[in-house]
């Protein structure tokens, strides 16, 4: 049933995308439907504990609040931003979030790799991804991003990953793991989708004063989170962020700077050591 939960509140992710559903007078989105599905097996599977329900119910209702409120909107941004960054670092309790990776080395000389399914970062990046993120509405626009979207993540992956090279902590290394599709999916839907939702979605698209200055802040805190890994990782990241800040500025379209992340970290996944040589 662990599985079903997941698989249920990726489809809810992926459901923001659908058409609204013509129940009464005013259209209503899908993802809700399928996000309550996801709190029903939750908590039938284990993964859900009782405090999560009002740490989710909190959460809603600042989201909502930013998203809607004329007046005061700037807390409630602050306050559900800041909510978010809890649910993604899991300080909050309730959620009991399983393994996909377990120390797992997934080439001889890499250092191990652990990999959680984490409903409260997943819910985090679906609830902003829905309230704050400016999405393509229209196939038009999916063909207006696509030319520089695919520059970005080319441009990206030579960038990020020629760095990680230069500076010893990957090596060329194509190969295929087993979980590849598991990793892949769940890097996805659960990491690029809740980090670019913020980063991109809530905190430069929200964020007043120039433009220049919004691409640098983004990148910037995006490097800072990935500190706890090593100068040299925060410092690819913050790399990896600016990529993904200056073609979400370009399209204005959450998911060219979405595809971005994920492809530099599959290209990453599939063809380096991964998440690094472990003498680095």
């Amino acid at each position: 049933m662990t599985d079903w939960t997941f698989a249920v509140l990726g489809l809810a992710i992926l459901a923001v995308w659908l058409p609204p559903l013509p129940l009464g007078r005013k259209p209503i989105p899908s993802w809700p439907f399928a996000f309550a599905t996801a709190l029903i097996l939750g908590f039938a599977s284990g993964v859900l504990r009782r405090p999560a329900l009002p740490v989710l119910a909190v959460f809603a209702a600042l989201v909502w609040a930013a998203s809607s409120a004329p007046r005061g909107r700037p807390f409630f941004i602050v306050l559900a931003g800041a909510m978010a960054v809890a649910l993604s670092v899991h300080v909050l309790p309730g959620f009991a979030n399983p393994k996909v990776f377990d120390a797992e080395r997934l080439t001889p000389d890499a250092l191990p790799f652990t990999q959680y399914l984490n409903f409260d970062k997943g819910t985090a990046g679906l609830f902003l991804l829905a309230a704050f993120a400016p999405r393509v509405r229209r196939w038009r626009e999916a063909g207006a991003i696509a030319w520089p979207l695919s520059l970005a993540a080319l441009s990206s992956s030579i960038l990020v990953l020629g760095l990680a090279v230069a500076l010893g902590l990957v090596r060329l290394d194509p190969h295929w793991h087993p979980l590849a599709p598991t990793f892949l999916a769940v890097n996805l839907l659960f990491t690029c989708v809740a980090e670019e939702a913020f980063f991109r979605g809530l905190l430069q698209h929200r964020l007043p004063g120039p433009r220049p200055l919004a691409v640098v802040v983004s990148a910037g805190l995006f490097g800072l989170v990935h500190l706890p890994a090593g100068i040299a990782y925060a410092a690819l990241a913050t790399v990896l962020g600016l990529g993904c800040a200056l073609v979400f500025e370009r399209t204005r379209r959450i998911e060219s700077a979405i595809a971005v992340h994920f492809a530099v970290n599959a290209v990453h996944f599939v063809g380096f050591t991964y998440p690094m040589i472990a003498s680095a």
